[in-house]
């Protein structure tokens, strides 16, 4: 019976590995993933201003609506996705990081909040280049 056995697996091996090989190869080669981020489209200004909005509506929120703060974490990322200047991106992709935690029982990390905080500096010059005051109303 083993011999039946070894020989049964022996054939079914040629036989797929025949089926396999009759495939033609491609003639093309196959095209790039078209990008799913979005590359930056608003000004600085409106980015600024984006900013202050969301981070006044994050204060008034209140922290165990999770879905408010899903909806804000949403909202801060994609904000981060339409910026053009990369501080300020830098700044709504971290509060967005920030925001999500903010889910979780134990809040956000201290790591984070900083990085948040070093963005909130750096992206300060731009905005205020575009006459826009930046707000920290959460951290």
């Amino acid at each position: 019976m083993p011999k039946y056995t070894v020989a049964l697996a022996v054939a079914a091996v040629a036989l797929l590995t025949g089926c396999s090989a009759a495939q033609p190869a491609p003639t093309t080669s196959p095209k790039p993933p078209k990008p799913t981020a979005s590359v930056g489209t608003v000004s600085v200004k409106e980015s600024c201003e984006r900013f202050n909005e969301l981070d006044h509506r994050l204060a008034q929120t209140d922290p165990k609506d999770n879905d408010a703060l899903v909806d804000l974490y949403s909202e801060f990322d994609a904000a981060g996705q339409d910026a053009t200047d990369d501080q300020v991106k830098g700044l709504l992709i971290s509060m967005s990081i920030v925001v999500l935690q903010y889910t979780d029982p134990a809040g956000p990390s201290q790591e984070d909040r900083d990085q948040a905080r070093k963005f909130f500096l750096s992206a300060s010059g731009p905005c205020t280049a575009e006459g826009v005051t930046l707000n920290m109303e959460v951290l």
